[in-house]
């Protein structure tokens, strides 16, 4: 894979900067519907919580459940110590998506949380909505590399120039499609995300601090010493709208979780960051 994108950064003229892309490889862990894999994640249906687990609400209304993550299997085929190597991750989401991560007061609108290979699964609670009541889909994952979009953070700490960020956009696009010629749903554990409106890094950072996002200004002296901050958050789950399970976000757009290194080193779920993009 690595030598495909390095062909292709030099046919669109990046050969002094293919170094720098190629760095910001990251693995990842791609989740597809089951076929003849390892079920790894599910997305909809009932979650498995401890018996001591309340379910999770916010504004006293629970929150749709999303999805689930058996770190076993994800361990096992990502090879490395990032995960926990046993028990879930339960995903949970504001039913009414509203939501987006630029809001310091969203924060109690997702939840994350690790159960033991023991815990059972709990009925959907009864005030849940018909239509956030997720239809259960089975994964299989498959490691899959991922590289920074243009846009995104680490490909700002380049150095490169618009004109040699729209070249590695083609270049990156054209790998894609390559791998996949049609459009697919993007399911995604760890790696780079796939975005639909650019970067998420300092969105997770700014607001994560109390800090709304979004307003055309210069930033603060807080804001400023802040920034520097944006660079230890990475993707934990990527969830897209997905029509078998009858999940749809925004606009036909993608929900993802993040969380900083340091957090999940220490396996601090509670301290997790959401974002919503969509077209």
């Amino acid at each position: 894979m690595v030598t495909e994108l390095a062909t292709l950064l030099a046919r669109h003229q990046l050969v002094d900067w293919a170094d720098r892309i190629l760095a910001t490889q990251r693995p990842s862990l791609r989740l597809g519907s089951l076929r003849r894999g390892r079920l790894v994640a599910r997305i909809g249906g009932m979650p498995r919580l401890n018996v001591a687990d309340l379910w999770p609400e916010a504004d006293g209304k629970p929150l749709s459940f999303i999805a689930e993550v058996d770190l076993a299997a994800a361990s096992s085929l990502l090879g490395e110590g990032t995960l926990p190597a046993n028990g879930y991750l339960e995903f949970f989401y504001d039913a009414e998506q509203e939501a987006w991560g630029f809001d310091p007061a969203d924060r109690p609108k997702w939840r994350v949380l690790w159960v033991r290979n023991d815990a059972t699964r709990r009925d959907l609670p009864l005030g849940l909505p018909d239509d956030v009541r997720f239809t259960p889909v089975d994964l299989e994952g498959h490691v899959e590399p991922t590289y920074a979009e243009w846009e995104s953070w680490h490909f700002a700490k380049t150095g490169m120039d618009l004109n040699v960020g729209l070249r590695y956009a083609n270049a990156l696009a054209e790998w894609n499609k390559a791998r996949e010629p049609k459009p697919a749903v993007l399911h995604r554990l760890l790696g780079h995300p796939d975005h639909v409106q650019g970067d998420m890094m300092l969105e997770c950072q700014l607001a994560s601090n109390g800090i709304k996002v979004g307003n055309l200004r210069a930033p603060s002296e807080a804001e400023a010493r802040l920034e520097a901050g944006a660079g230890d958050w990475r993707l934990l789950l990527q969830i897209d709208s997905d029509e078998h399970s009858n999940m749809s976000w925004g606009d036909t757009g993608r929900i993802y979780y993040w969380i900083r290194d340091e957090d999940l080193r220490e396996r601090n779920w509670d301290r997790v960051w959401l974002v919503l993009q969509c077209s």
